[in-house]
């Protein structure tokens, strides 16, 4: 017992001791990037329908005194002239008031140059008193994009939800049954209600297109690029998604690994074990997918 009292003070005691640190830089390493160029030569030239809204909501002003309609009208033909590729086809289809229709849709240009689209872009205009038949348009793409051996894209641009009694997803549903190969993106517009952007993305995904949620025209000149333009994802080993790009546009940052790339045109292109690294670039062409 004595010893372990003087073993047990001389520990208690004031001792002498020292740190030591050693700093080490990190190295500094600059992420690598990958782009996908936009071969169309290899997939066909493609074509891309444009499907606006023109029902009475899209007559509300927004912050800056210009309606919804207007603004889509304006970024609508700078999307066509600066995003669309040469040699894509572009029809331009509009839904709401036709006529005395208030649940009527119109093929205003079908399938041609995009100059064509973009003179009857400025003549879109909305109307009182229309409705929103969102499923009667889509029906009607499979008529306007049944001659279409390439990628075909259909671009919904709406800011409310279904109002003429149809089912968007059950139409659609039909049309990829029928073996219409046919991405459909959905741009929202000026929405506010959670329900109905849950409504149009689970839309989109029936479609194998996405959905854009664009709150202003600043939103929607950002979306609406990458909505006539096929995406991609990168995933990593484990299935998680670590970054998306769309087809011919900025490259993409990413950490060194390697990874799968799934390409969202019709039909899908997979390119499997693409490696990144440091500092690097990464370049693929659609024909090279599988």
């Amino acid at each position: 017992d004595g010893f372990f009292e003087r073993v047990s003070a001389r520990l208690r005691q004031p001792a002498s001791y020292a740190l030591v640190a050693t700093l080490s830089a990190s190295p500094v390493t600059t992420p690598g990037t990958l782009e996908i160029l936009d071969d169309r030569s290899a997939r066909g030239a493609g074509a891309v329908e444009l499907v606006v809204d023109v029902s009475g909501s899209m007559l509300e002003v927004m912050r800056g005194g210009a309606t919804r309609i207007d603004v889509a009208k304006k970024i609508l033909a700078e999307t066509v002239a600066r995003d669309i590729p040469a040699g894509t086809s572009v029809a331009v289809r509009v839904f709401g008031r036709v006529g005395g229709d208030a649940c009527g849709t119109e093929l205003r240009v079908p399938l041609g140059p995009a100059a064509a689209a973009q003179a009857a872009i400025a003549q879109i205009d909305a109307k009182k008193y229309a409705m929103t038949p969102i499923a009667l348009a889509l029906q009607a793409v499979a008529d306007d994009l049944g001659s279409v051996t390439g990628d075909k894209t259909v671009v919904l641009i709406t800011d409310g939800r279904e109002t003429c009694g149809g089912d968007p997803r059950a139409v659609l549903q039909e049309l990829q049954d029928k073996g219409l190969n046919v991405r459909v993106n959905v741009v929202g517009f000026a929405l506010t209600n959670a329900a109905i952007k849950r409504t149009f993305a689970a839309l989109a995904e029936t479609g194998g297109g996405q959905f854009y949620d664009a709150a202003d025209a600043d939103g929607l000149a950002d979306v609406l690029g990458a909505a006539v333009r096929a995406g991609f994802v990168v995933r990593d080993a484990s299935g998680a998604s670590i970054g998306s790009g769309v087809v011919g546009g900025a490259p993409v940052a990413l950490p060194a690994g390697v990874y799968r790339v799934e390409v969202a045109t019709q039909p899908p292109r997979v390119f499997e074990g693409v490696e990144v690294r440091d500092g690097e670039s990464s370049k693929l062409e659609l024909s090279q997918g599988k």
